[in-house]
């Protein structure tokens, strides 16, 4: 007898914990499609929140003194150029990386259709520097009052790279 009384709470121990395992496992796995879609929406808000910075350049006029802040405000992010059309005497068209070291010297960037405001496979040379379109004689010079279209260009990974500044 005191052997079945042992077998029977045994038993109804056994029960009660695959009980509240069962109902533990059915909790989990109503949370994780709720816990999965809030990591979604935080990972959204964080890019939106990224992307912020640069609303003031997304399809907007600016004038070429903006353009000189942008390169002065961007200096600090990588892989992040600014590609500019100017028709001062002539189309020029040049890029130019802001965190590159010794002003831009040398340094690569994607390539960049002026045509169609997009990057490119392959890279092309972006060493157009501050000092080349804040000089007057130099061809690259933008002056302060130009008006510029300004569009954000974005990478094949949907990440912003840099902004396209169009002479208007």
């Amino acid at each position: 007898m005191d052997n079945i009384t042992k077998f029977l709470q045994w038993s109804v121990g056994l029960l009660i914990t695959l009980a509240i395992i069962s109902t533990g496992l059915l909790l989990w796995n109503k949370a994780q499609p709720i816990g999965s879609a809030a990591q979604q929406q935080a990972a959204e808000q964080a890019r939106l929140m990224s992307e912020a910075q640069f609303a003031a350049y997304d399809n907007q006029v600016v004038s070429g003194s903006q353009l000189l802040t942008a390169y002065r405000r961007y200096y600090t992010l990588d892989a992040f150029h600014l590609y500019v059309q100017t028709s001062r005497g002539g189309t020029q068209q040049f890029g130019m990386t802001p965190s590159a070291p010794n002003g831009g010297t040398g340094s690569n960037c994607p390539s960049f259709d002026y045509a169609n405001g997009k990057i490119n496979g392959g890279t092309t040379t972006c060493s157009v520097k501050e000092a080349d379109v804040t000089t007057v004689t130099h061809s690259y010079y933008v002056p302060p009052q130009a008006r510029f279209r300004t569009t954000v260009v974005k990478d094949g990974n949907d990440r912003i790279a840099g902004i396209y500044f169009k002479m208007q």
